[in-house]
């Protein structure tokens, strides 16, 4: 399970990078713990420095993590129907080395990696995730929270020029990825209004006043806000999978004695 797991790692937490088709993008400290026989019984990791910039900003020659790219290529062999639901066939703007004005290469055309196979991976990957007792809807859940990231990276703004009321927003979303109602509902929202809102203007709470200011934010505003809540989301979502680890590597017996290993 342990070298399983490692398989996990690197999907979520390794990209390419102009030195190393396999570089990890986090620092992690793993405790290897033994019993009175020398026998390793458990395993424990603890993650930080997760390179979330990668994930919005990825430059010339290098890639986002591997983990969009497996799903992408991977995912219609694993469950046609899930792909299919989830609108990967589009285009996605996280995947590119720069933010385009117009059109984007489809993702499952980005550079590949050497000799990787993206889609070989993602069964791997797979049958680590099953082997760590991960059951298939949660694995259907994790692939769907990453392609509302992909989805999310694909929001743009424009200026609503029918606002003519004060106080009403002055700017509209634009998505081409899918429909924008589907990632409201992945992301657990009552209505685009409120999505709309949340991404475009910010509460100002004056100090020793109970009042609160709404300032309608700037399009470049609008589309930090966005690339702050993929980077967040991710985060999340990484802490996620390394909690389910360490929870596959547990044990209930007694440890006397551990191996430290630090990877920075």
């Amino acid at each position: 399970l342990i070298l399983l797991s490692s398989i996990i790692f690197e999907s979520f937490g390794n990209a390419k990078t102009v030195r190393n088709d396999n570089s990890s993008r986090f620092g992690k400290y793993m405790k290897l713990m033994y019993n009175d026989d020398n026998v390793l019984i458990s395993a424990h990791t603890e993650t930080f420095l997760l390179e979330k910039s990668r994930l919005v900003n990825v430059n010339n020659n290098e890639r986002n993590y591997h983990i969009f790219y497996e799903m992408l290529s991977g995912l219609s062999y694993y469950n046609e129907e899930l792909y299919n639901q989830l609108y990967l066939s589009s285009k996605f703007d996280i995947l590119l080395p720069f933010k385009p004005s117009s059109d984007s290469v489809n993702s499952q055309d980005t550079k590949t990696v050497g000799a990787t196979n993206d889609k070989q991976n993602f069964l791997n990957l797979i049958a680590s995730l099953h082997a760590l007792e991960i059951s298939n809807t949660e694995i259907n859940d994790i692939l769907t929270f990453l392609s509302t990231l992909l989805h999310l990276g694909n929001i743009g703004f424009k200026e609503n020029l029918n606002c003519n009321n004060e106080g009403d927003n002055t700017l509209f979303i634009e998505l081409s990825s899918c429909p924008i109602d589907f990632i409201i509902q992945l992301l657990g929202l009552n209505n685009e209004e409120d999505f709309l809102r949340a991404l475009t203007t910010q509460r100002i709470k004056i100090a020793r006043r109970s009042s609160i200011n709404v300032k309608q934010l700037s399009i470049p505003e609008s589309v930090n806000n966005v690339l702050a809540l993929i980077k967040f989301l991710y985060n999340k979502l990484f802490h996620y999978i390394v909690n389910r680890i360490n929870q596959s590597h547990s044990t209930n017996l007694p440890t006397r004695k551990f191996i430290g290993i630090l990877d920075i």
